[in-house]
This record gives structure tokens, C-alpha cells and sequence, in this order.
């Protein structure tokens, strides 16, 4: 019969058996997630393979569209927008789409939420002086714009209080000593930058003679921004003889008053609303279909004939460019977080967009489509949804106050 092991040594059996067991526990781990790593890897790379191949076919159907009738564009394109399509469907959600965590939607702290309605209350009262002095017969507008101003500046920093994200943020940016930055995340910017660095040099060159001569908008914008430098106590919300907001012409009277009265001042800021343009392209598309496709988005608009002509022309229109990405890329962040906040920060963008072109005050109706889509497909709660949009639209409402008024 035989005898069973003493205490000592079953213990020292299992001392020696532990470590095995955790490597090969580690060892099917890491093999687990070298896995996951290859299959990511493999998904990121059909999804840039297919964004190219659309934007291949996109290209061959516009230059069929240049030479040839449109019946033979029609299969180029619609494969262009079925490989985008395959590529966005795939896709896991980024990080700026990713659900938020735990401690960004928490109710914020009471000292946070009393900053908060602060911020707001002290905003709408700078709001309410600002729109006051704009609608009187005053000699000068300058507390008003002042007003206005400030009023956007404090109402962004009030906007995160809504959802308690400062605490949060602010407790990150102490447990890590500072502000960290990731290689892996810099990579992208790098090629971000290399594509804006080409888009300014074919914006910028020959500027004072390409496209020849200069337009009567572009003439009269450079009359008005030279009276503005003058006297930016007068500068009025609508500018009567384009009957456009004149917010475009503040960065051109500064130009003005920096480099004197020249052809090249107004398409200076035409050129940096259209790189800002394809900035807010990148996010948009990175939003949609991942980094990949943003980058390809963006470097589409940098060498696009439309964007680049109308960056190179003085007038307002390139200006729609930029706040439409912006307004649709955080709108479409918003319906993917639920958070109020970005709600909020959706409705700045559009209610600013309003400032610089008139037909923007159509693009509401893009940003309702977007809603609605989201309504039928995420089946949210309605109550919630509803109480979101209401925040969108007052935030919208007070960004474009003065012009609505």
C-alpha cells in the first residue's frame, strides 16, 4: 500500500510546479496577443488598401468626367464609394469615437459644477452686452465685439464642466507630471504636416498673379478690411455690399494693417482657412474610416483643383470648407460619445461657421440627416437624443447670435 507524500515535500512540488505554470499561462497569453496584434494588423491593412483603391477610382472618374460623357464615369464611382464603404465597415471606432470612460461621464464635483454655471452665467451676460451695442445706433462697436469675444472664450472652458471632464483631465495631467506624448501618436501629425507643408507651397506660389487679375469680391473685401484697420471700433456684423458676415474680413484687416494694402493680403487669408480646411478634413475622415483614410482624405484636399483655386482667391467661400468638416466631425463625435459636452462643442462650431459664409446657414440640414441616421439605426433613447440636439441647437444659437440678431 503506499504511503502518501509528507507535507513538505507535496508543498515544495508545488513550489517547483508554479512557475511552469505561469509561463505557459504567459506564454498562451502572449501568443494570444501576438495574434490579436497580426489580425489588427492585417484589418489595417485591407482597410488602407481598400481606401486607396476609392480613391484610385474616384480620380479615374473624375478625369473620365473631364473628357468623356458621365454613363462611363458611373461604374468608377460607384466602385470608389463601395471600396470606402468596405473600409469604414470594417473598422473598429477610434479613440476620439470610443465610448468615453468611466470618469469623463461622471457628474462633475460640486466645486466643477459651480465653476461651471459660472463660466455660462458670466458668458450669457457678456453675450447679452455684446448684442445690446450691436443693435443700437452706437459710434463705436468695439465693447461689442469685445463682448462677443469673451463671451465664446468663457462659454468653451464652461462647455467640459457639463460633463465633469476638467477634474478628471486636470488629476491625468498631474499623475503623469505633464503632458506626455506618444511616438506612435506623432507619426500621423508628421505626415499630417508633410501634407500641409505641399499644400501652402502650391497655395502660395505665384499668389499675387495666379489666377490673373483680381476679382471685384476680392477688391471690395480689401476696401473694407483697409477701413477696419483704420477704425476697428466700426466694424459692423453684416458687410452691406456683399451682404456676407464680417467675420472674414477681422484676420484680413489685421493682414492689412501688417503688410499694407496689397492683392496677395486678402488670398493669404484665403490660404490659411483652406490649410485649416484640410485639417478639419482629416479629422472628419479619421473619425469615419481611421487614420489611414484621413490622411489620404486630407492630402485629396490639399491637391483638389477646387479647394486649391478658391484658397488662392480672397473671398469667403473657402472658409464653408473648414467649418463644415469641423461642425460634422464633432457632431458625428458627439452622437458616438453621448456626452453633452461634445453636443455643446458641435454647436459652437456650426453657430461660428455662420460668421463666415451665408449658404453655411444651409448645412444644418446635413447635421440633422447625421442626427437622424444616428436616431434610427443607435436607437438611443429619444428623451436623451432630444435633450442633446436642444443643446446642440442653443449652443449653435449663441455662437451666431449677432448675425441671427
Amino acid at each position: 500500500m503506499a504511503s502518501a507524500s509528507p507535507p513538505s515535500t507535496a508543498r515544495a512540488r508545488s513550489r517547483r510546479s508554479a512557475p511552469n505554470e505561469r509561463r505557459a499561462a504567459d506564454g498562451s497569453n502572449g501568443g494570444a496577443r501576438a495574434g490579436g496584434r497580426m489580425n489588427r494588423h492585417r484589418a489595417a491593412d485591407v482597410r488602407f488598401t481598400l481606401a486607396a483603391l476609392s480613391a484610385l477610382f474616384a480620380l479615374l472618374a473624375a478625369w473620365i468626367l473631364r473628357y468623356d460623357d458621365l454613363k462611363w464615369a458611373v461604374v468608377p464611382l460607384v466602385m470608389a464609394v463601395g471600396c470606402l464603404a468596405l473600409a469604414s465597415a470594417g473598422r473598429r471606432e477610434s479613440q476620439d469615437a470610443a465610448p468615453p470612460d468611466a470618469d469623463e461621464i461622471r457628474a462633475p464635483t460640486p466645486l466643477e459644477a459651480r465653476l461651471g454655471l459660472a463660466g455660462f452665467a458670466l458668458a450669457s451676460l457678456l453675450m447679452f452686452v455684446s448684442l445690446t451695442v450691436f443693435g443700437g445706433e452706437r459710434e463705436s462697436f468695439a465693447l461689442a465685439w469685445w463682448s462677443f469675444g469673451l463671451a465664446m472664450i468663457v462659454a468653451l472652458l464652461a462647455i467640459p464642466a457639463m460633463d465633469g471632464r476638467w477634474t478628471p483631465l486636470i488629476a491625468r495631467v498631474r499623475a503623469a507630471g505633464g503632458v506626455q506624448i506618444r511616438i506612435r501618436s506623432v507619426i500621423p501629425l508628421l505626415a499630417l504636416g508633410a501634407i500641409l507643408a505641399f499644400a501652402a507651397a502650391i497655395r502660395l506660389y505665384g499668389l499675387d498673379s495666379l489666377p490673373a487679375g483680381l476679382w471685384y469680391d476680392e477688391a471690395d473685401n480689401i476696401a473694407h478690411a483697409q477701413e477696419f484697420a483704420r477704425n476697428p471700433g466700426r466694424i459692423p456684423v453684416y458687410v452691406p455690399s456683399t451682404n456676407l458676415p464680417s467675420m472674414f474680413l477681422i484676420p484680413l484687416a489685421a493682414v492689412v494693417e501688417l503688410t499694407g494694402v496689397s492683392i496677395t493680403a486678402g488670398r493669404l487669408v484665403a490660404v490659411l482657412f483652406g490649410l485649416l480646411g484640410i485639417v478639419a478634413v482629416f479629422l472628419l475622415a479619421r473619425s469615419v474610416a481611421g487614420t489611414p483614410v484621413g490622411l489620404i482624405a486630407a492630402a485629396l484636399a490639399a491637391a483638389m483643383r477646387w479647394d486649391m483655386i478658391w484658397s488662392r482667391i480672397g473671398m469667403h467661400g473657402i472658409s464653408g470648407v473648414l467649418f463644415a468638416a469641423l461642425a460634422g466631425w464633432l457632431t458625428l463625435r458627439a452622437v458616438r460619445s453621448g456626452l453633452r459636452s461634445d453636443y455643446a462643442f458641435a454647436g459652437a462650431a456650426l453657430g461660428l461657421g455662420m460668421w463666415f459664409y451665408s449658404p453655411f446657414m444651409l448645412f444644418p440640414l446635413a447635421l440633422a440627416a447625421l442626427l437622424a441616421h444616428h436616431a434610427i439605426i443607435a436607437r438611443p433613447k429619444i428623451r436623451d437624443l432630444a435633450a442633446r440636439i436642444v443643446i446642440l441647437a442653443l449652443m449653435a444659437g449663441f455662437a451666431a447670435a449677432p448675425v441671427a440678431q
